[in-house]
């Protein structure tokens, strides 16, 4: 009920798949995204269980607080969500790692052999790119500057995103079956392109910090993090090509089927019809909407 407590305690053994997916192995980089148990959310019908979609992210939670024991491999570093309290050496080559997340609606864990290069931002979040090969080496102060430029706008935007620090990754060589990037609490999964790197920053406000049921509404968080990534200056991510169509913004770039479909219209419509749809025809209603409300003075 109510303001009583309770526990529950389970044991888990994950063998990790073999697959270049948020949930696998790829290129000696371990990826435990969406991995370890949550509990349902508890709405007045009942638990809501979402079918599972690898098109878009059918993920929905409550935020929590996290208190994570993590035992690695010296020669290994651990991304996470959340801050490293400490750090101490234990037996058989391993080393353990004490990480705390006040307010998380999930918590991810990636592990490899990286190298890593940080900044802080001037909202104060720490933020690291560890990257795994030589050309993403090259590119991490670069990924860095678009990802402090983004960090700061979105909270001079939004305010602050709830997070201390932000670790930015390669993702695997295929995020299943659709997108180059994805997205969790304090952890994000990019390629080193601009646009891609503020779209992912961005859902540290939609979803993370305003959360939704991302099975159940898509475009509540696709479509705003898309619009955020398109309101920043060309000097941080490129010239905004986005042309939309004000009558029918969804079907500026040939999107079909209401904005606020469901992942399972989009599942049988196809991951061409989602982007085309959720991203870009939702940034350009979203764009719109900018416009008959007026910016910011």
């Amino acid at each position: 009920e109510p303001g009583q407590s309770g526990e529950l305690r389970l044991r888990l053994r994950v063998k990790v798949p073999d697959s270049s997916n948020r949930f696998g192995q790829d290129g000696g980089v371990v990826y435990l995204g969406n991995t370890l148990p949550l509990l349902a959310v508890d709405e007045s019908s009942g638990p809501v269980l979402e079918p599972y979609t690898d098109l878009g992210d059918p993920f929905y939670s409550l935020s929590a607080s996290w208190s994570v024991r993590l035992d690695v491999p010296l020669g290994l570093t651990a991304a996470t969500t959340g801050v490293t309290k400490s750090r101490s050496r234990v037996e058989h080559g391993m080393k353990r790692l004490r990480i705390e997340a006040l307010r998380a609606r999930d918590f991810a864990i990636v592990l490899g052999s990286f190298s890593v290069r940080s900044v802080r931002t001037d909202s104060g979040i720490l933020l690291r790119r560890y990257s795994a090969r030589p050309a993403e080496r090259r590119a991490a102060k670069v990924t860095l500057d678009v990802a402090r430029a983004a960090i700061d706008t979105y909270t001079y935007w939004y305010g602050p995103a709830g997070v201390d620090e932000v670790d930015v990754l390669p993702g695997p060589r295929s995020l299943g079956g659709f997108g180059s990037g994805m997205e969790f609490p304090g952890l994000v999964l990019t390629p080193d392109t601009p646009q891609t790197v503020a779209h992912e920053l961005a859902h540290q406000w939609w979803y993370s910090l305003v959360g939704d049921d991302q099975w159940r509404s898509p475009w509540l968080d696709e479509a705003f993090a898309e619009f955020s990534a398109r309101r920043l200056p060309a000097s941080v991510v490129g010239t905004d090509e986005l042309h939309c169509n004000d009558a029918d913004p969804v079907a500026s770039y040939g999107g079909k089927g209401p904005l606020t479909a469901s992942m399972g219209h989009w599942d049988a419509a196809g991951g061409d019809a989602y982007y085309r749809s959720v991203y870009l025809g939702g940034a350009c209603a979203l764009r719109l909407l900018e416009k008959g409300f007026g910016g910011p003075e």
